[in-house]
């Protein structure tokens, strides 16, 4: 399907210019990721800026819901910017829309769909008249963020001009419904930012406590950040960019360590100066957003940050301490949600429930997408699903009861009405991450075996015995072993975890079979040592089997040798000594036992407190 252009004579533009178009349709897929459509541009000056450059860009798209959909611009050189930014809502196509700084239709941002006329795109095609070169390929980058929906690009063309129009001026700031706390002017109208603990125990059964999204070393879950306030949250990028402390242009995509570059964010507040409509507005440094290039968005840094924690008796869940570490960065500070839609995620300091007309200036906002220029509006609130957390990182962490504690702003970076109500804790039952661990054969050559541990999870230190009288292996995975001759052997491997009380450990083992006659195996062997655990002295009693070179040796969990009590020949029968903890300096913990004689090995596990 080709669609012929009609729509370039209606352009404000100057006669003295140059139109470059293209028809090419270009699917847009239901979040199929960026789609490229190539226009060349070519025989222009090689230079564009103020007296020579980009005017305009005029597309037609179908889609069935627009308010799903990114557009941004890329030049030859490399540079990009955002033209649209999820605007729209659920109104269906782009039919003969251009964007040019002096559009007679106002902002895109502000329109609704069907977008037919002339606007002000979301960021300055100026940006893009800075000295490149404008011969080339340039690109319309397309992408859908949003399920249900897909759509087509129908076409779309540049048009480049002497003295392209320069950036609008600020417009009047009005809003006839905003009223200042307390209902007298003048006043800062502050965004207020508060956690939804609803949002994440929607992923918690109310019965048994446990989360639907825990698996063994995560825990996922929803998570929202309302405002509730008497202002918008909004933030702008300004052009100040850095690799760490180093100041870089803000086209760099990528840092040369590889990281993202930090963009510096300031806060829009906006200013009731007395009674009237029209509001005024300043600026704040309010911290850094990070530019990330496999997506094209903007996340301002720590804006959800979340962690689990075990409660004590402070009422402040941000004392509390953390056993587990999550972090959201905003995938935008974007309105995905509002009280009403969301019923119980607007909840005041006092718990009380809250919807949209209970909140004053609500609706009140300018700004919100994922470029430059994002905000949350009064009333409106962003989430963040589980689909797209990485969730809290659980290595180490035991079963047991716990609180999902969620901070917005943990950093406390922007202005806000209430800087003490951004967090929630939700209590949950973890029950998935009891230790595991397996081992499997993986070669078995002549007298020769390869062992792997599988499944190793919440494991502190493990090691391996292999039945014929040679030292333990310690924390190696996977474990090549030659045995001393043909037998059948007990490889036992002892895994060592935090969890449980004290110290649990979990045995598994096999049976590894070469040729010929059975070998000596542990059940000649008996070693007792008691009390256990214990404190001062511990009575060591061991049998053994016959006449055999034994050793006895101690080692903490890690595989190291702490002491030596047996190193010699001893005869056949019953034996003992005693361990003195004070006296050879022995400090609480687990430690291994362990007995060698002849080709039989036996190991104790004992408890110092």
């Amino acid at each position: 399907m080709k669609k012929v252009l009609t729509f370039l004579f209606l352009l404000p533009f100057s006669v003295f210019s140059q139109t470059f178009s293209t028809n090419t349709i270009v699917h847009i897929p239901d979040l199929g990721g960026p789609q490229y459509d190539s226009l060349i541009v070519s025989g222009l000056p090689t230079t564009i800026d103020s007296t020579f450059g980009l005017a305009g860009v005029c597309l037609d798209i179908n889609h069935t819901y627009v308010g799903d959909l990114t557009i941004r611009l890329k030049s030859p050189n490399g540079n990009s910017l955002f033209l649209v930014d999820r605007v729209g809502g659920g109104g269906n196509d782009f039919s003969g829309t251009c964007l040019a700084e002096n559009g007679s239709s106002g902002l895109i941002s502000n329109g609704t769909a069907p977008f037919t006329g002339t606007y002000i795109p979301f960021e300055t095609l100026n940006q893009l008249n800075n000295g490149q070169d404008p011969n080339g390929t340039w690109l319309l980058i397309v992408e859908d963020l949003a399920s249900q929906d897909s759509g087509d690009v129908i076409n779309f063309s540049l048009t480049f001009s002497i003295n392209p129009p320069p950036n609008p001026g600020p417009p009047p700031i009005l809003c006839a419904f905003c009223d200042c706390p307390g209902g007298v002017p003048p006043c800062d109208l502050l965004p207020d930012m508060t956690a939804s603990a609803l949002s994440i125990s929607k992923n918690i059964n109310s019965v048994t406590h446990h989360s639907t999204f825990e698996i063994p070393g995560n825990l996922n879950f929803d998570n929202a950040t309302p405002n509730i306030g008497w202002g918008p949250i909004e933030i702008i990028g300004v052009d100040s960019c850095y690799c760490g402390t180093t100041l870089v242009p803000c086209t760099t995509s990528t840092c040369p360590n590889g990281l993202q570059v930090k963009q510096v964010v300031h806060q829009v507040i906006y200013h009731k100066p007395d009674a009237s409509d029209t509001l005024t507005s300043y600026e704040r440094t309010t911290g850094f957003m990070s530019y990330h290039p496999q997506h094209g968005h903007i996340h301002v840094d720590h804006w959800g940050d979340f962690t689990l924690r075990t409660a004590t008796a402070n009422p402040d869940a941000t004392t509390w301490p953390v056993v587990g570490t999550g972090s959201k960065i905003s995938f935008c500070l974007v309105n995905l949600g509002t009280c009403d839609g969301q019923p119980g995620y607007c909840v005041d300091t006092n718990g009380n429930v809250l919807n949209n007309a209970s909140i004053p200036n609500d609706g009140f906002g300018f700004y919100t997408g994922c470029g430059d220029h994002q905000g949350i509006y009064v009333g409106s609130l962003d989430i963040y699903s589980s689909s797209l957390n990485t969730g809290i990182d659980l290595t180490g962490v035991c079963n047991g009861n716990y609180h999902i504690v969620s901070i917005t702003d943990s950093a406390n970076n922007f202005l806000e009405t209430n800087e003490l109500n951004n967090w929630v804790a939700v209590p949950v039952t973890l029950y998935k991450q009891d230790p595991t661990a397996n081992f499997v054969v993986k070669k078995k050559q002549l007298l020769q075996v390869i062992d792997s541990a599988t499944n190793l999870f919440n494991v502190t230190s493990y090691s391996w015995d292999f039945g014929d009288g040679s030292p333990l292996v310690f924390n190696t995975n996977p474990v090549t072993h030659n045995f001393p001759s043909s037998g059948t052997y007990a490889v036992t491997l002892t895994v060592i975890s935090p969890c449980g009380i004290g110290t649990f450990i979990k045995t598994d083992s096999v049976t590894v079979i070469a040729t010929g006659v059975n070998a000596l195996t542990t059940n000649d062997v008996l070693m007792t040592a008691t009390p256990n655990p214990a404190s001062e002295i511990i009575d060591v009693n061991y049998k053994l089997p016959q006449t055999a070179f034994t050793s006895i040796e101690l080692f903490d969990i890690t595989g190291k040798r702490i002491l030596s009590f047996v190193n010699g020949k001893e005869l056949q029968g019953l034996h003992s000594f005693k361990i003195n903890i004070k006296d050879n300096g022995i400090k609480n913990g687990t430690y291994l036992l362990q007995l060698i004689t002849g080709e039989s090995r036996f190991v104790q596990k004992i408890e110092v407190q």
